[in-house]
């Protein structure tokens, strides 16, 4: 991973949101510490919020009671990233740059941080390991 901290904006994966929101400790620590001092300009794709319902309804995220919109708003909401909107750039990305598996999800994150030019925050080792993906951790 190449260390891109230093950039003022990032594109934020499906798994870091959660942990950043729920205070997970699988978030490292000092990745939690930059999140919150590049907050407004931490991106989440719209995309992202689709995947977060989607796991709710397939019983992957517990949560707790909450309707698979009122998750992912809440989590949304509480991190005080911004949202980016998919356009077609971005679905075309996802479908033309070269990914090793179909994760739709993954493709159009993916797929906005590589249109936004701005790395990504992640952990998923199948996204890191692409050569043309800028990430950090």
């Amino acid at each position: 991973m190449t260390p891109l901290w230093s950039r003022e904006k990032l594109v934020i994966d499906t798994h870091v949101l959660i942990w950043y929101a729920e205070n997970n400790p699988l978030l490292n620590p000092d990745t939690r510490d930059r999140l919150n001092e590049h907050q407004k300009n931490v991106v989440v794709s719209s995309v992202l919020l689709w995947e977060l319902m989607l796991l709710v309804e397939k019983g992957r995220i517990d949560a707790n009671g909450k309707t698979p919109e009122e998750y992912a708003r809440g989590l949304f909401e509480r991190s005080g990233f911004r949202e980016e909107p998919l356009n077609a750039s971005m679905a075309i990305l996802s479908r033309a740059l070269p990914f090793r598996h179909e994760d739709p999800a993954d493709r159009f994150i993916a797929a906005t941080a590589i249109f936004l030019n701005l790395p990504l925050v992640t952990y998923d080792q199948k996204l890191i390991e692409l050569p043309w993906l800028k990430t950090v951790s």
